[in-house]
């Protein structure tokens, strides 16, 4: 239901967005469905199982974030988690003194422009890789603080299923405060991995407007098989 309601509050709000669809694949084999919807200050993301991993690891989840159109500073992030061993909701809101409350009472104090993961994947479909190369950003992630940065590799062209679309290549870094409180001992798999810092990823994002993730490569050096996340062509 809650999920249902930020769907429809999202377009109500937020008239001028779009939505893009992926293939989350492994070995050629399509393990998971995501679709992103993006508008000028906010954006959803719902991960979905498919094919046999539903079957053994049924998942469905949604993550939803609104950010300062100016910045991609945080301002109010949700998500809402079904999958096979956890099942569970959590939001937080920045107040006036920056300070970003969760819903289960944790409080962790922010700078203006701090971005999660969700906002600095909208940023970088919106910004040109001058604005972005090499600058680190302040970064929270479920009350733990650090920095991140693209680190811009090169331009290059990537099939859509269609055409071949010219991207810049970027990787994701992301560090966490080692000082940093994890207050959330329980969490979902994605949240759980994509900050680890064995893990390695990348993203094609076209240079042409409007700007949009095209693919992109998760590696976690622990683990032989990559995950490659691609557009679906419309």
């Amino acid at each position: 239901m809650i999920r249902k309601i930020l769907v429809i509050l999202f377009f109500n709000v937020n008239p001028f967005c779009f939505s893009q669809e992926y293939s989350v694949e492994i070995l050629g084999i399509s393990v998971a469905e995501i679709k992103q919807t993006l508008s000028s200050d906010s954006v959803i993301y719902r991960i979905e199982t498919d094919g046999l991993v539903d079957l053994f690891y049924p998942l469905e989840n949604t993550y939803y974030s609104i950010f300062d159109p100016k910045d991609y500073g945080i301002i109010k992030f949700s998500k809402e988690i079904d999958e096979k061993d956890l099942k569970t909701k959590r939001s937080a809101i920045k107040d006036s003194l920056n300070f970003f409350k969760y819903s289960s009472s944790e409080t962790v104090k922010l700078n203006t422009d701090t971005k999660n993961i969700f906002t600095l994947l909208s940023m970088v479909q919106n910004l040109s890789y001058l604005e972005v190369d090499t600058r680190w950003f302040d970064f929270e992630h479920e009350t733990q603080t650090g920095r991140a940065r693209f680190l811009w590799a090169d331009t290059s062209n990537v099939w859509n299923g269609i055409d071949s679309i010219i991207c810049d290549h970027y990787r994701l870094d992301i560090e966490i405060m080692e000082n940093s409180d994890q207050n959330f001992k329980e969490t979902d798999i994605f949240m759980k991995n994509i900050i680890k810092e064995e893990v390695t990823r990348e993203f094609w994002v076209s240079k042409e407007e409007p700007k949009r993730i095209i693919q992109s490569v998760i590696k976690n050096k622990n683990y032989p098989l990559p995950f490659f996340i691609k557009i679906k062509s419309k």
